[in-house]
């Protein structure tokens, strides 16, 4: 919304980021203001849903005889975090697991990963937020185990990612094979006409 101290009554012209195509809006023209007759209004209203390319800088031109008046506005679009991909490992013990956390969302959401009870949190480093190069609003977190996985870190780990907009939460498995380790096998002596055991 422009308001805008005019008389006479201005005409308006809206200009809107190179991306927001002009069919996506539609512009209310001047209003006058019923208590005060130097007040007119003119309205930039979407017609569809509000999407990331519509963020940008706006700005609202009034003109009449005696001149010209600009004003800019900034539209911030948020996205709601969505977890884009979080998928189970499985791991063999003596490897480092490493679970990855891809988040779609604007503004950057905060990271917040749970473990299972038994797994300490001293056992694995959580790297926060890195921004996708190609598109702005990936976002990955990663939890890096810092010793070898054993059997008692099995279970469902959690990622929940957190911005102004709202919250994601997914969850995935981690899975800890066990390398089979004979413990026990003895050579055994019989005598003949005998079953060995």
């Amino acid at each position: 919304t422009c308001i805008v101290r005019a008389n006479p009554q201005p005409d308006f012209e809206w200009t809107a980021p190179g991306m927001v195509s002009p069919s996506s809006y539609n512009v209310q023209y001047p209003v006058q203001d019923q208590n005060d007759p130097l007040l007119y209004t003119s309205t930039l209203q979407f017609n569809r849903n509000a999407s990331i390319t519509d963020e940008g800088v706006y700005t609202c031109n009034a003109t009449n005889m005696a001149g010209t008046g600009i004003a800019t506005a900034n539209l911030s679009v948020l996205v709601v975090p969505v977890i884009t991909e979080f998928n189970s490992v499985t791991v063999v013990t003596d490897t480092m697991p490493t679970l990855t956390c891809i988040v779609r969302a604007n503004p950057q959401p905060d990271f917040e990963w749970t473990a299972p009870g038994m797994v300490s949190p001293s056992s694995y480093n959580v790297q926060y937020p890195v921004q996708d190069q190609n598109d702005p609003l990936l976002y990955t977190s990663t939890l890096q185990f810092n010793r070898n996985a054993s059997i008692t870190d099995e279970g469902v780990y959690t990622c929940n990612a957190t911005n102004m907009a709202g919250t994601g939460i997914a969850t995935a498995n981690l899975s800890v094979l066990v390398v089979p380790v004979i413990t026990e096998f003895n050579s055994v002596t019989v005598v003949t006409d005998t079953m060995p055991t």
